[in-house]
């Protein structure tokens, strides 16, 4: 189907798969993963007939770090 790039963790590569399936059932299927614009890397970059689109995808926020309370 498509080749990942070496930066995309699970999490990002399944939420840029969703995106790329919702842009593909809107006709959008010539994209690229994993594009570098202007030096920056980016999700995806697709070109439709209103021009070039970058997306960057967010995975939300990182889990909450356990803190150890150590006194006693």
């Amino acid at each position: 189907m498509h080749e990942f790039g070496p930066r995309q963790d699970p999490r990002r590569r399944d939420l840029t798969d969703t995106v790329q399936h919702v842009l593909a059932s809107r006709g959008i299927v010539e994209l690229e993963r994993d594009a570098v614009i202007g030096g920056h890397l980016v999700d995806l970059l697709f070109t439709s007939l209103d021009g070039n689109t970058a997306v960057l995808v967010d995975t939300g926020p990182h889990p909450a770090v356990t803190r150890h309370d150590t006194s006693a």
